[in-house]
């Protein structure tokens, strides 16, 4: 029965989320992408059948500029991993912000409107 209880708690969800942004300490941000090119040989099967070799990018913006790096096929899982930790702590980041609004709401209406701000 106390392991439902903490479970609902939205202070104790709010911990156990706080805990798991730790282990996202190396993610990358930005977009992974495999895109098929053709390497410009005239007899290679890219250029006769039309299927490109995969080359990985990550596309990210740095100070507001869009920015393109390849990848090398030994570090795509690496990567991919990477930036899909920067996924899930966005998603733990909106679970606490929502628990946080919630615990703020219900305390606004709890309180009488005095117009003095908690400090």
């Amino acid at each position: 029965m106390a392991r439902l209880k903490k479970a609902a708690d939205p202070l104790h969800r709010r911990s156990q989320l706080m805990r798991q942004l730790l282990r996202f300490r190396e993610m990358l941000p930005g977009s992974f992408i495999c895109r098929q090119i053709r390497c410009g040989r005239p007899r290679c099967r890219c250029a006769q059948k039309g299927q490109g070799h995969p080359a990985y990018q990550i596309t990210v913006r740095i100070e507001g500029q869009t920015q393109t790096y390849m990848i090398p096929a030994r570090w795509v899982s690496y990567i991919r991993q990477r930036v899909g930790f920067h996924k899930q702590f966005e998603q733990r980041v909106e679970e606490i912000l929502k628990i946080n609004l919630k615990r703020w709401l219900a305390q606004k209406q709890k309180e009488p409107s005095s117009g003095v701000s908690p400090v």
